[in-house]
């Protein structure tokens, strides 16, 4: 996969390095299989990394992007009934709350996550 630099920069202070595959990390998660083949290759790929944004301003909040398979089903099928899709996640969005998903036509959805504290 192709980033624009700038991500790529972020990708590689995450600790992503060419050629990098942590498939095996992914074997005995039983939904693996039905993920659409890119998202398999991003996971494998740059999964368990966690990504700290790179904003265009001063801020004191870091926010960090954390790709991984999630596995609250709950979530997920919340979601899927939200966007009438089947999803697979992709992770997850920090401090904002945010989970990231993919449909089988490879689009992305973010969805807010709201918790009774």
């Amino acid at each position: 996969m192709k980033f624009k630099n700038k991500v790529q920069e972020q990708l590689k202070n995450a600790g992503w390095y060419s050629d990098r595959n942590v498939s095996s990390k992914y074997l005995n998660v039983n939904t693996i299989s039905d993920f659409p083949e890119t998202a398999r290759e991003f996971l494998f790929e740059y999964g368990d990394l966690v990504i700290e944004d790179c904003k265009p301003y001063d801020s004191d909040v870091i926010n960090k992007l954390h790709i991984e398979e999630v596995s609250a089903e709950e979530i997920i099928n919340e979601a899927q009934y939200e966007f009438n899709k089947k999803l697979f996640p992709l992770g997850y969005f920090h401090p904002d709350h945010y989970s990231v998903y993919i449909d089988s036509d490879e689009k992305v959805y973010l969805r807010l996550l709201f918790y009774n504290w």
